[in-house]
């Protein structure tokens, strides 16, 4: 009777043994385990992602905006979405992963119970296997088709606009802030289409958002992406707009800090970001005082210092956002060259624990930066910072620490952040990590705290990866952007030589309130 229970409480391995076809896919996005902990502890996500790379289709998680490949761009249908859950009870626990294409239908469904000792390896190695047995091998004319309901939820005429004649609207008329050129932003982990769009005044109270660049070939220039119409709320817009199929959504949108916020947490058809910001890049007038940094007080009370650098000639300097959030001023010293210069702030990104400043009345362009932005960070490598760390205790001058990458992802497999071996004080905080081939790949940003994990921890810290930095570029007005290269030596540098070279475009940021 024992051994007749074991048989039926493990009936749910029979879904193994059937056979799948993925061959019409390339990429699998597989979205967080509903328990990060257990995630972290047994590796979870990380072993599906092995059996989907095993049988030959690319993880989509890691790809940042510049690499998102160009077939995925013109065909999201070409992406399958993995969903795990695990769940546990007094004997047993249980791992499962749904499998969905481009139009919600689950292609690969797979639930797997164990119990006794090591039931979490084994239950892992039943889901893997469910994957090893699928059949793979790409065949482009079974990827599905993107739905696009023209007929039904898209009928609105091409207003014939096209950049040029947007432009020449905007430069010669006299517009309501709204009005202008906006581009997408999209985090590190985001996959969906980037847009560029006009918001052009259509009557009193309403605007129309008319494509101008489109990553798919579903949308054609001068087609309207949305109409926005005036809410009894300032700045507070309520917005047809249409999805990347075409597909309507009734919603609401918000414009402040020369961004539109579109709230798609409501949507039933959601296929974009709960919330997706579109950035105004033309015309583009800098606010004085971007939201969430305080006005008052004299400027000559010192709140804070952290480390930054230069990353153009133009004056851009780049530190941490938490550097600079308790201040309404702030300069920049290099302490090697004794030049100290007042600083304005012109990008914040507070999620992602950045801020672009720039240097005030600069009187000429500043050296060639010696270092170009660099995505190629690996387990392992080696890696350095210049910075200002307790400039009170330790001194003013310049401090270099190296290590290694030990990690491609922070706290909570967070992939934003590398996780480095280099040491960092308070003050390092917005230093620039370089590699050793002249890249400049993080930003450090902070330790692990002890007190936070209950455990004695050596050594353990985080820097942003440089792809967030590259988002926040793209949000500077057009006159104003920095051109971006990812050349860099053939050849490993010694540390001494590359920080000689360095620390002149490195400085002590002071905030003052």
């Amino acid at each position: 009777m024992k051994n007749l229970l074991v048989c039926i409480f493990f009936i749910p391995h029979l879904v193994l043994g059937q056979k799948v076809d993925l061959s019409g896919y390339k990429y699998v996005f597989i979205k967080p385990l509903n328990h990060r902990v257990i995630d972290a502890s047994y590796g979870i996500t990380s072993s599906i992602a092995s059996a989907f790379t095993a049988k030959g289709l690319m993880v989509a998680n890691h790809f940042t905006a510049n690499e998102i490949p160009q077939d995925l761009k013109n065909n999201a249908c070409l992406l399958l979405t993995v969903t795990p859950r695990f769940s546990s009870g007094t004997m047993s626990v249980s791992l499962s992963i749904d499998v969905q294409n481009c139009d919600n239908v689950t292609v690969l469904s797979t639930d797997v119970v164990e119990s006794g000792s090591r039931a979490y390896e084994k239950a892992i190695n039943g889901i893997t296997k469910s994957i090893d047995r699928t059949t793979y091998f790409f065949n482009s004319s079974l990827t599905p088709l993107p739905r696009a309901d023209f007929d039904l939820n898209y009928n609105l005429p091409n207003t014939g606009l096209t950049e040029d004649s947007v432009r020449k609207y905007l430069d010669n008329t006299k517009l309501d802030q709204v009005e202008g050129i906006y581009k997408s932003y999209r985090q590190a982990e985001d996959i969906s289409p980037s847009y560029k769009f006009a918001v052009i005044k259509k009557s009193s109270g309403q605007y129309q958002a008319v494509i101008l660049e489109s990553e798919t070939p579903v949308w054609k220039t001068g087609e309207i992406k949305m109409i926005l119409e005036n809410t009894a709320i300032n700045d507070i817009f309520s917005a047809r707009y249409y999805m990347h199929d075409k597909t309507k959504v009734e919603t609401f949108a918000s414009f402040g800090n020369n961004t539109i916020k579109i709230d798609f947490a409501n949507a039933t058809k959601n296929k974009e970001n709960s919330i997706a910001t579109f950035v105004k890049t033309y015309p583009f007038n800098t606010s004085p005082n971007p939201g969430n940094i305080p006005i008052g007080g004299s400027g000559n009370t010192l709140v804070g210092t952290g480390t930054g650098f230069i990353i153009s000639e133009k004056g851009f300097i780049v530190t941490n956002y938490h550097v600079i959030a308790s201040g309404n001023r702030f300069t920049a010293t290099n302490t090697d060259s004794e030049k100290t210069y007042e600083l304005e702030l012109i990008q914040k990104d507070k999620t992602n624990d950045l801020a672009i400043l720039r240097i005030k009345n600069l009187e000429q362009p500043l050296p060639h930066i010696p270092y170009a932005l660099s995505s190629k960070g690996k387990t392992g490598q080696s890696v350095f910072t210049i910075g200002y760390p307790l400039n009170d205790v330790m001194g003013n001058n310049q401090k270099v620490t190296n290590g290694i990458i030990s990690a491609l992802t922070g706290i909570q497999d967070d992939s934003r952040y590398y996780q480095v071996s280099v040491p960092i004080q308070p003050g390092n905080s917005g230093g620039a990590l370089f590699d050793l081939k002249g890249g400049l790949i993080g930003i450090t940003s902070s330790t692990l705290n002890p007190e936070a994990v209950k455990t004695n921890v050596q050594n353990v810290n985080y820097a942003i990866k440089v792809n967030l930095l590259q988002n926040l570029i793209a949000m500077l007005p057009e006159e104003d952007q920095i051109p971006v290269t990812t050349s860099e030596q053939s050849n490993e540098l010694p540390i001494s030589l590359l920080s000689d070279k360095y620390k002149t475009f490195v400085f002590k940021i002071s905030t003052y309130k």
